[in-house]
């Protein structure tokens, strides 16, 4: 006994010859694909070599609804970080992976490199300080979908200030009044105060 089977008429695959003359034989069907009509059609010989057909029959293969996973290995939950940052993790499903991305707080989700092992580059460059969420989306063939996120913080960086007058090696005779001037800058935030 063998079975053709495969999404038409056309069938495509064969199970293994079961050679055994009994009357009753069990076929396992394999590569079949979730949410899939398919089409088969049984062949048995006798110990004479006749041949019989079965009509083509046809059955429907139960849809995948089990979604992947994921998962983010870098950077570590709480980590301290300024400007490109590299996410790596892994990802896996039951039948096949589709695409996995990933997204920066609440942005628009970019595509990674790779699938089981994934990593992608993304860029905290003018974010404010504090704490931003990464995520990471992983989705199978079937549109089911899984998330994971890691928190990372963006730290406050200290301002700069240089004195611009008077200037380095610059003389006075006392008494004198010295008006000092001085040029401050914040990368990521304000300047509330100048003190000399």
């Amino acid at each position: 006994t063998q079975v053709a089977y495969g999404p038409s008429v056309a069938y495509g695959s064969l199970t293994p010859l079961a050679a055994a003359l009994v009357t009753t034989h069990s076929q396992t069907l394999t590569g079949l694909t979730p949410g899939t009509l398919y089409h088969y059609q049984v062949k048995s010989k006798d110990v004479s070599g006749n041949e019989a057909v079965s009509a083509d029959l046809t059955f429907t293969t139960a849809p995948d609804v089990t979604p992947p996973s994921v998962s983010i290995t870098a950077p570590a939950e709480g980590a301290s970080l300024l400007g490109s940052v590299t996410m790596t993790g892994t990802a896996a499903d039951d039948v096949a992976l589709a695409a996995v991305e990933v997204q920066l707080d609440a942005g628009a989700f970019s595509p990674a490199t790779g699938l089981a092992s994934w990593s992608a580059t993304v860029d905290l460059t003018g974010l404010p300080p504090g704490s931003h969420t990464l995520t990471a989306r992983a989705t199978d063939t079937s549109g089911n979908a899984q998330t994971a996120t890691r928190t990372v913080v963006i730290p406050n960086q200290s301002p700069s200030v240089s004195l611009t007058a008077p200037l380095a090696g610059a003389t006075f005779t006392a008494p004198a009044t010295l008006t000092l001037t001085a040029s401050a800058s914040d990368s990521d935030g304000t300047i509330a105060q100048v003190a000399f």
